[in-house]
């Protein structure tokens, strides 16, 4: 599942994607690359909170069920010992008058 998308004029772009699974060692994430002048400035992850990500994970659409790694159990966020890092990553989520999640992130480049 891998895609691209250019921003409008003001820098925004949309997308839709199903709401990934999880491996073991990692928090649910959406993998992210920002180029700018068709040079990558930024490579990041996406978290959800998890609340979204238990209440996701717990459906039958999801035979692993829920995550097992905890915020501090995540390999590459390993050293981020106050969570500092991954809460400035997690998404804002809502849910629209459909029940579909919404996630928005807003990243700022110079």
């Amino acid at each position: 599942m891998r895609g691209y998308q250019k921003t409008n004029h003001q820098g925004e772009c949309r997308f839709k994607a199903i709401f990934p699974g999880w491996y073991s060692g990692r928090l649910t994430h959406v993998h992210a690359k920002v180029h700018v002048n068709n040079k990558v400035v930024l490579t990041t992850n996406f978290f959800f909170s998890q609340d979204i990500e238990h209440e996701v994970h717990s459906s039958s659409l999801y035979p692993k069920g829920i995550n097992p790694t905890p915020r501090t159990g995540d390999f590459e966020l390993k050293d981020d010992k106050d969570n500092a890092r991954r809460d400035s990553l997690v998404m804002k989520v809502t849910k629209d008058g459909k029940g579909h999640l919404l996630g928005t992130y807003t990243i700022a480049v110079g």
